[in-house]
């Protein structure tokens, strides 16, 4: 059997619903580019889930998931919610949760220590090297802190998994090792269906949408799916399902309010890429796109015991996902 080439980390059945009776999507890119194609073209990677070892085992594997998402997703379409106890909801969770870590940011760190290889010629880099990257990367001086911890990281998978092949299997194995966990967080909220008379709803390369009220921790702290105070799902360019800690399950009319409010923060929350109907280009090319958004920033801090909250002597290193794109003109 041959291996795929061409892997969609958001699959078509899904951007169909935003899609024309042609299969066509309008695009907007972070770079400034804008244009309409089909849905074969976009939020498609080559060799996305080829590693070295049992190469098509992921994509088989998630191909059963989408299968059944898809048949889910038809009852939010239809404007029904599915119940607390159906296997609709289940399968929904099971995708959500594969959506969470499936999106360009994916093998983040793996490609992290790619690119410094590539430009530096060794994984292993001097203070001045990578703050020259990180400054390039984000748009804005990092600090020191963050620059030596960069530095730490990209020393640690260089010389720890293997190949860049071998870091990107490792990847692979934590979407699926991950999985329940992030499933059974999703099915423990309390869900609603949004629904909006106007056909104006966007989605992005990172259809799971994060969200929590601006604060002065994003920028040190990424948010996940179990501190979100909300988590968005856009269904098609009409209907959204809504995540809340709790509350009443329900469907409700949402206001044009509402829909500019979540469509700006999808265009912020997005990696690379917005997209909708090709009728909604204007819409799209008005939201408020930086010009960048770090994918991946870096910090370090104490080691914390779990039982006591005691501070350790030992520091981890961790790697963080910003949910806010950064201003331009920082």
């Amino acid at each position: 059997m041959s291996k795929p080439k061409l892997h969609h980390y958001v699959p078509r059945f899904y951007l169909r619903g935003f899609a024309d009776h042609n299969d066509r999507l309008a695009v907007r890119q972070r770079n400034g580019g804008a244009y309409v194609t089909s849905t074969k073209n976009v939020m498609a990677r080559s060799g996305l889930y080829n590693v070295t070892s049992e190469p098509l085992t992921a994509e088989h594997t998630l191909g059963d998931i989408e299968s059944m998402a898809s048949s889910a997703l038809q009852i939010l379409r239809s404007g029904c919610l599915p119940s607390s106890t159906s296997t609709e909801r289940k399968a929904l969770t099971l995708y959500m949760g594969v959506q969470l870590s499936r999106n360009t940011d994916a093998f983040c760190l793996s490609e992290f220590v790619s690119r410094i290889t590539n430009r530096f010629g060794s994984f292993q880099v001097e203070m001045s090297d990578m703050r020259s990257y990180l400054t390039e990367a984000y748009g804005f001086k990092p600090p020191e802190h963050e620059i030596k911890a960069a530095r730490d990281m990209a020393y640690i998978f260089g010389t720890g998994p293997g190949s860049i092949d071998e870091m990107r299997a490792i990847e692979v194995k934590m979407i699926f090792d991950t999985l329940d966990a992030a499933a059974s967080l999703l099915e423990a909220r309390s869900w609603s269906l949004e629904s909006s008379k106007t056909e104006s709803l966007i989605t992005s390369d990172r259809p799971i949408v994060l969200w929590n009220p601006p604060s002065p921790e994003d920028d040190y702290r990424g948010v996940g799916a179990g501190d979100a105070e909300e988590i968005w799902f856009p269904i098609d360019r009409s209907r959204i399902l809504t995540l809340r800690r709790g509350g009443p399950e329900e469907i409700r009319r949402i206001g044009p309010e509402r829909v500019a409010f979540v469509n700006q923060h999808i265009a912020r929350h997005c990696t690379e890429r917005i997209v909708s109907h090709p009728a909604m280009s204007d819409v799209l090319n008005g939201l408020d796109l930086a010009k960048r958004r770090p994918t991946l920033r870096f910090g370090s801090g104490p080691l914390v015991d779990r039982d006591s909250g005691r501070k350790l002597n030992d520091e981890i290193l961790q790697a963080w996902r910003p949910i806010r794109d950064i201003p331009d003109g920082r």
